[in-house]
């Protein structure tokens, strides 16, 4: 049985990963991707895209925020990595925008002292 009963449910093997996620056919979310590895953010993008999500891609921070108004994503994908702005700046002025959106940080930094930022 689907696991999203009244929606498509979606799979694929990415990296020798497999993942699943429903496409919810009514629903255009826009979702901002900041990363600075182009590699990564287009994979990001085909997946979501994919899903039936409207993704538009951001190397850095500062493009980013230049572009950026409140309610013109519905959801934040943050790369702490980025050069020059990084993540938690990045996520600092954006809440001086827009205190609501929701943020997804992620990071490639595995560290100890990279978690306890």
């Amino acid at each position: 049985m689907p696991r999203c009963p009244i929606v498509e449910d979606l799979s694929a093997t990415v990296l020798g990963f497999e993942l699943t996620w429903c496409r919810l056919p009514t629903v255009m979310i826009r979702i901002a991707v900041i990363e600075d590895e182009r590699d990564s953010a287009e994979m990001l993008q085909l997946l979501l895209s994919q899903a039936a999500y409207e993704a538009r891609l951001f190397s850095g921070g500062a493009e980013f925020l230049r572009s950026f108004r409140g309610g013109s994503f519905d959801l934040i994908v943050l790369d702490i990595g980025l050069p020059e702005m990084d993540g938690y700046e990045t996520f600092d002025q954006l809440r001086k925008t827009d205190k609501d959106v929701p943020v997804i940080a992620f990071t490639g930094y595995a560290f100890p002292h990279d978690r306890d930022k």
